[in-house]
């Protein structure tokens, strides 16, 4: 703790390699571009691949990605937002168990309405005021 307030500490380099490729992948995902219709696109794609042993992330610009980065990039989404559902239901069916008095949460976990409801423009042309 000393080394801390003296300035000398130093992080391990592995801890400063992690907070850097977060960094990165942060960045990464935050890069967004305007699609023909108007929607905010997402620009950069990440896929876990294993290659010689080793796995890496490799991220791709959605507009020069080959088709097959795309394949895995969507499917390795898509994996994560049922992951992050699955989390959801049981903390969701955990509270509800402990507790008992209040009604029960229900979530709906159908999403078509939602992204059908996400295809229509946020903006919309002013109204005209009432004559």
């Amino acid at each position: 703790m000393g080394h801390i307030r003296t300035g000398r500490w130093e992080p391990p380099v592995d801890l400063v390699l992690k907070q850097c490729r977060e960094d990165f992948a942060r960045a990464l995902r935050e890069q967004h571009f305007t699609g023909e219709d108007g929607k905010p696109i997402r620009a950069k794609h990440v896929a876990r691949v294993t290659r010689g042993g080793q796995q890496m992330h490799l991220w791709v610009d959605i507009r020069k990605a080959p088709r097959k980065h795309m394949e895995v990039a969507f499917q390795q989404r898509r994996e994560q937002i049922v992951g992050d559902c699955r989390q959801l239901k049981r903390d969701i069916d955990y509270y509800n168990v402990a507790s008992k008095t209040n009604l029960p949460i229900q979530m709906l976990f159908d999403f078509r309405d939602d992204i059908e409801e996400g295809e229509f423009s946020g903006t919309y042309p002013p109204r005209k005021p009432h004559e």
